[in-house]
């Protein structure tokens, strides 16, 4: 066995961690929806938790969804945002269909998010009743 038939069933190294440049945020802003981490990216700026909510759920339009925690995000203007959770809306099969974005919630995590989406799925359930 030649050195390069050896090299090449030997298993990938894992990645390593790295910081994700993002888009630009600016200091003021506590809920936002990113629909991508590139620099440059629009931000959907919300006053709270719930108007996020609102458009997260609308956004998913009846279907289920996926959130992931992100960490090692860096925006552009600010030093405090390290996590973002990125939404994505799952086909029948449980596959990643779409991606509706990244979710900044200031000093909250994918807990408080989870809270306010399992809130509002029970108000939409109770008023469909």
């Amino acid at each position: 066995m030649n050195r390069q038939t050896v090299q090449s069933t030997l298993p990938a190294p894992a990645i390593p961690a790295h910081i994700i440049r993002g888009p630009a945020v600016s200091r003021d802003i506590r809920f936002a929806l990113l629909p991508s981490l590139a620099p440059g990216a629009r931000a959907t700026v919300f006053a709270t938790l719930e108007a996020m909510e609102s458009s997260i759920h609308r956004r998913r339009d009846g279907q289920a969804i996926e959130l992931s925690e992100i960490e090692d995000v860096e925006t552009t203007h600010r030093s405090d945002i390290s996590r973002v959770i990125e939404i994505w809306a799952l086909d029948v099969g449980n596959d990643r269909d779409r991606l509706i974005g990244f979710a900044y919630l200031a000093e909250k995590g994918r807990a408080a998010l989870e809270a306010a989406l399992h809130k509002t799925r029970n108000a939409y359930a109770q008023v469909a009743a």
